[in-house]
């Protein structure tokens, strides 16, 4: 019983964690995500100057979640928003913005060159990986030994070279193992 509850709280602990960085992630950080949890609770700034930048601030926050774009400044969301409502623009231009950074700014062509090599490189390394992995057997434990590569399955073992230009793989039962196993035994017994 006591274990079933602590299994439970963990499962509830885990899931608000996620929730957590899902919600920081969608709001661009957890500060935005305190002034919009601030904002809920109606708690302001008391000076008059700070509270308008906090709206204007929040906006601007808010102009990203809802539309997945972008910007920096109130302005820029507005002539945004004017081209999405006329229809000169729409959110599908805009699809993955979000992680290149303000919209309204070329981009940095040394960010811009470290991302393409390091996608390459990323690549590169995947299909290294790929190529330099041994076959992957389904349900079964793979055994290395010498130029010998092991399967060993709850009913057979298969006998495979480790060397890809030989094609020999011999499958044997159990039966074949148990009497392979007696052989064996006999030998060094005798």
């Amino acid at each position: 019983m006591f274990s079933d509850n602590v299994t439970n709280a963990w499962w509830f602990i885990s899931l608000y964690l996620f929730l957590l960085i899902a919600l920081t992630f969608v709001t661009f950080g957890k500060s935005n995500l305190m002034r919009f949890i601030a904002h809920h609770f109606n708690l302001e700034y008391s000076d008059r100057k700070l509270k308008m930048l906090d709206k204007k601030w929040r906006d601007i926050q808010l102009f990203k979640i809802i539309n997945g774009i972008n910007v920096s400044g109130i302005e820029d969301v507005r002539m945004i928003q004017q081209g999405l409502i006329d229809g000169k623009l729409k959110t599908s231009y805009f699809f993955l913005t979000r992680f290149w950074g303000d919209i309204t700014k070329p981009p940095h062509i040394i960010k811009t060159i470290i991302v393409i090599l390091a996608s390459i490189i990323y690549i590169l390394f995947a299909c290294y990986i790929h190529n330099k992995q041994s076959a992957i057997v389904r349900d079964a434990i793979g055994i290395p030994y010498k130029n010998m590569m092991y399967y060993v399955y709850s009913d057979k073992v298969l006998l495979s070279f480790k060397n890809k230009t030989v094609k020999f793989n011999k499958t044997y039962s159990l039966a074949d193992c148990k009497s392979l196993q007696k052989r064996i035994y006999k030998r060094h017994t005798s």
